[in-house]
């Protein structure tokens, strides 16, 4: 008898990007170690507003002017005061007055504690303003203190103060006299403190190290492939040359030309005089110039690679919005506040930042009304810029940082960054830092199309909103959103289409891309919710498929958490249900298996104590966690309106309804569909006959592969109809909460620009397998992109070049 062979032993090879993260947390962890140690990061401290945020406002105590003096007692209960905040009423008001107010204690013979002058120009419209003593006041404990408020404001432009029923502390109001029945919204605030730069040193440093030790651990196979890319490269550039110095020759003219034509030809044809062209004319024909010129030599690469055209034309335009688009002035929506955030974001490490930046951001900038002079907005911007560079270095405030937001703004805050350190005037830090935000979309929406197999022009046509471009040059968070919302939802589709199993990196870019796009709004959770319905045959592994599940589950929890939580408590909810859900995904999956009428029962057990914990949560436990509401909304008060939507859900469905089927969703909405397509925000909209949306219609008919149309994928397309439509249903219960005044049969503040990040998904599911697209690839594609930067071109010519005289 022969001898059987022996059986090889050994362990199972540990996967390469386990080893990888392994290294790099080590290795992340000791240089924030070392950082800390040293000084290097550092914790910030400051104020901390959010309990007062809570306070439902009632009433406003009316103008405070010429003899009015408002009068409030306080009993106080802390052992010290560090600073002393009010809410302002001041929305649609013009503040150009002082505001004295007076701090004395009534149990030390009125003994003055504190006096100060505040310019009201420096309030944010119905937010917290603050004085701060020169030292603590202590020793007050149980004493009645007195605040006297009084101004030399005009009547008809005079500021006043909120007030509430619920303010939290004993005390009486008195306004020229007369007693109220309410009090002030004040806030004592104990210094606080945020650990938020050490947490995100970490997370650039894993992020870097987990790249480098993937790098070197890359297969000597996966190297002859980088290898051979770069000969592929240099082998293309050998047999281009006539190409290369065509582009290269054509933009460096374009340059001259536009530097040469500063110099002699805008004097000759009227510059500066009134009528004549200015020099956001010159940049906008010279921008224009370049889009033709570069699409000549990236026609032949519109069928291939159609990303490489989409992400030069937006680059062209986008640099034509940050130029031309008037810098300092706040025309888009809510831009002080994002302006403010993203400066905190690229102060994070060093924990100061330009106490100019503050007081330019409470201001809400350079007045609109200064854009229709050239002159005069120069002279505002030449201000400005000396306004900021006499500023001093102040710490950053807590409030801007230690949110789930923050992390939208880094794009921005890289740019800043930079601006500074080139040691840019104010006028163009404002400038790159916005730009630093296209920048970073271009990049998402270049890699988004490149990976999508169906439907690459709809997502060119959603990346080309002209809402979207201008706002990716401007401060905000939409378009970071909307762009990581593109890119998950492509990886998704090119796994769902390839029909095989998807590696590690697909599917991680696709949860972090959901994960990342839904921080700053985390309202949008629902729409992770079809990312569950991947085919079991699109994973490698049994275990792939579980950790991948539980990814979207936790993220979920935490998103949800994220609109009644702090940030710290979310990311406890994540680790924890995390390996909950690994669990319970594996467990399910087996039941599923072995009894379907046991995975059924228990299935419908966890969905029946889910809808009843929740329902409970919501009438108990959630009312007392909503905050105040935003002021800018009028008398609102998030948790008697919650309490109403409860007790009476037949109306909220109703007023729901009526909401979506008159104003956002109708038909007949044209002005309100014509923001996502031709909005500029405060600058307006232009009217371009619906060729935008027009041109979207035929691209979703026209650009499908038939297959993601087809009966096997119809399960899905409904799935994301209906998550689509949840969410849309979610956020205007968000916005009838916080926003809409208590007892309005309407929903306030919902625009449709909070439609834009679901445009991915819905657009890639509609279309019919009946139409075929017989066109000439590349002809279609450059008819499409070409006609996409013609009306992002024609909007900036109607909507901002007018402005300049």
């Amino acid at each position: 008898m022969g001898n059987k062979p022996e059986k090889k032993t050994g362990s199972r090879k540990m996967p390469q990007w386990l080893i990888s993260l392994g290294i790099s947390l080590v290795i992340s962890a000791v240089l924030c170690l070392i950082l800390v140690l040293t000084g290097r990061l550092k914790v910030l401290t400051g104020y901390d507003y959010s309990s007062a945020n809570k306070i439902p406002m009632s009433d406003v105590v009316g103008e405070i002017y010429g003899d009015t003096v408002v009068e409030e007692t306080v009993e106080f209960t802390e052992d010290e005061l560090t600073c002393l905040s009010m809410r302002a009423a001041t929305y649609t008001v013009q503040k150009v007055g002082k505001l004295d107010i007076l701090l004395t204690d009534r149990d030390q013979n009125d003994a003055v504690l504190g006096k100060w002058q505040v310019d009201t120009g420096t309030i944010t419209d119905n937010s917290f303003f603050t004085v701060v003593p020169d030292k603590p006041i202590k020793d007050i404990k149980g004493h009645t203190l007195t605040i006297t408020i009084s101004s030399e404001e005009e009547k008809n432009n005079a500021i006043t103060l909120w007030t509430s029923k619920k303010a939290g502390y004993s005390g009486q109001l008195m306004v020229s006299g007369k007693p109220r029945n309410d009090q002030l919204i004040l806030a004592f605030s104990d210094q606080v403190s945020t650990a938020a730069p050490i947490v995100y040193a970490f997370a650039f440093l894993w992020i870097i190290f987990f790249g480098i030790v993937s790098l070197l651990f890359w297969s000597k196979e996966k190297r002859g492939k980088t290898a051979s890319r770069t000969q592929k490269l240099g082998s293309w550039m050998a047999t281009n040359k006539r190409l290369l110095l065509f582009i290269f020759g054509a933009n460096l003219l374009l340059v001259f030309l536009f530097l040469l034509s500063n110099r002699f030809l805008m004097p000759l044809i009227g510059a500066g005089t009134e009528g004549g062209p200015n020099q956001y004319d010159q940049a906008f024909w010279f921008a224009a110039a370049a889009a033709v010129v570069n699409g000549i030599w990236l026609y032949r690469y519109a069928k291939e690679k159609p990303e490489l055209v989409a992400a030069v034309f937006l680059l062209i335009a986008g640099g034509a919005y940050a130029y031309i688009l008037p810098s300092m002035v706040m025309v888009n929506w809510d831009e002080a506040i994002h302006f403010r955030r993203a400066y905190g974001a690229a102060h994070l490490f060093d924990g100061t930042m330009p106490n100019y930046i503050l007081t330019f951001c409470f201001a809400n900038g350079i007045p609109r009304s200064d854009i229709t002079e050239i002159a005069v907005l120069q002279n505002s911007q030449s201000l400005q810029n000396a306004y900021f560079a006499a500023g001093f270095p102040i710490a950053v405030p807590p409030g801007l940082v230690n949110k789930i937001w923050l992390i939208s703004y880094f794009p921005s805050a890289v740019m800043i960054r930079l601006a500074e350190l080139l040691r840019l005037p104010f006028k163009w830090i404002y400038t790159v830092g916005g730009f630093g935000s296209l920048l970073f979309y271009v990049f998402l929406v270049y890699h988004a199309i490149k990976r999508v197999p169906s439907g690459k022009m709809i997502l060119a046509s959603i990346a080309f909103l002209g809402c979207s471009i201008f706002m990716s040059v401007r401060y905000n968070y939409d378009v970071w959103i909307t762009g990581f919302y593109i890119l998950g939802w492509s990886y998704f589709l090119s796994v769902l289409l390839e029909k095989k199993a998807a590696s590690f990196k697909d599917l991680f870019i696709i949860w972090l891309s959901f994960l990342l796009g839904s921080m700053p709004k985390s309202i949008y959770f629902p729409l992770l919710v079809p990312l569950l319905f991947l085919p079991p045959g699109r994973f490698e592994s049994q275990n792939q498929k579980h950790l991948y599940r539980a990814g979207i589950l936790s993220s979920m929890v935490m998103l949800a958490g994220d609109l009644v939580l702090s940030f710290p408590v979310t990311l406890l909810m994540f680790a924890v249900s995390f390996p909950v859900f690994f669990v319970l995904s594996l467990g399910l999956t087996k039941l599923y298996y072995k009894s379907r009428k046991g995975f059924i029962l228990l299935a419908s057990a966890f969905l029946a104590i889910a809808i009843a914990g929740g329902w409970y949560f919501a009438a108990n436990v959630l009312p007392f966690m909503l905050g105040a509401g935003d002021a800018r909304g009028g008398a609102v008060g998030p948790s008697a309106q919650l309490i109403g939507v409860l007790q009476s859900p037949g109306k909220f469905i109703h007023i729901l309804y009526s909401y979506l089927v008159n104003v956002l969703l109708s038909a007949t909405n044209l002005a309100g569909w014509n923001q996502n397509f031709c909005s500029f925000a405060y600058l307006g909209s232009a009217q371009l006959v619906l060729i935008p949306e027009v041109l979207l219609i035929v691209v979703i008919m026209t650009d499908h592969k038939a297959e993601l149309l087809n009966k096997s994928y119809k399960v899905l397309r409904i799935l994301v109809l209906i998550f689509v439509f949840l969410t849309i249903c979610l956020i205007g219960l968000g916005f009838y909460l916080s926003f809409t005044p208590v007892g309005e049969n309407t929903i306030n503040g919902y625009q449709p620009r909070y439609l834009i990040p679901m445009y991915p998904m819905v657009f890639t599911m509609l279309g019919s397998p009946k139409i075929r697209n017989t066109f000439n690839r590349r002809h279609y594609n450059m008819v499409v992109l070409g006609m996409l930067e013609f009306i992002l071109f024609a909007l900036l010519h109607l909507l901002v070049l007018p402005l300049y005289v």
